[in-house]
């Protein structure tokens, strides 16, 4: 039987697209409601308002990304734990590059930046043991640097900005004589 998607999931799907396009603020639910083609009503029917619209978005999109890194969190190795974590701009951008632009272009919208937040708590978490356990001698600063490297990674691969990062994975993976993918 094949999988049919509901006008809620065209909702999210437009709305996503919409988001990462005009911005949250200059989105309108009647933009989205005529991309989606479907009533302005059934928005308010099913989110009750646009930011729980966004809401759902939100929730949409790091649910997809959590399933799709099942397991990472479980990684027992630190270099592999950091080589994944290294590749999941790549990962992230290539399966839902509009949810990715999206995230990019609301940065400054507090649902987004909570959204995030929450998604990025635990993997902090693990890589602090896993530099710790590598030896280095400051955990939480290799950590925060990595992180912020992986953020400015899929920003800049969703905005295409010129800086080459897939390059700079590879500098990274030497940095911590890790295994290039094959």
């Amino acid at each position: 039987m094949a999988e049919t998607t509901t006008r809620k999931e065209i909702l999210i799907q437009s709305a996503t697209k919409l988001f990462g396009t005009h911005g949250y603020p200059k989105t309108t639910t009647a933009m989205i409601a005529g991309d989606a083609k479907v009533s302005e009503a059934l928005i308010f029917k099913h989110f009750q308002s646009k930011e729980g619209l966004l809401k759902a978005v939100l929730k949409s999109g790091f649910t997809t990304v959590i399933l799709g890194n099942k397991g990472m969190l479980d990684e027992r190795n630190p270099s592999a734990l950091i080589q994944k974590v290294l590749e999941l701009p790549i990962q992230l951008v290539n399966r839902q590059p509009e949810f990715w632009r999206m995230q990019a272009r609301m940065s400054n919208n507090v649902a987004a930046q909570e959204a995030q937040k929450n998604f990025m708590q635990p993997i902090h978490k693990i890589l602090v043991s896993a530099f710790a356990e590598l030896g280095y001698t400051e955990p939480v600063h290799e950590t925060n640097l990595l992180l912020m490297v992986v953020d400015s990674l899929w920003k800049n691969m969703v905005r295409a900005e010129p800086l080459d990062s897939k390059g700079m994975i590879k500098f990274l993976q030497k940095k911590y004589k890790l295994q290039s993918p094959q």
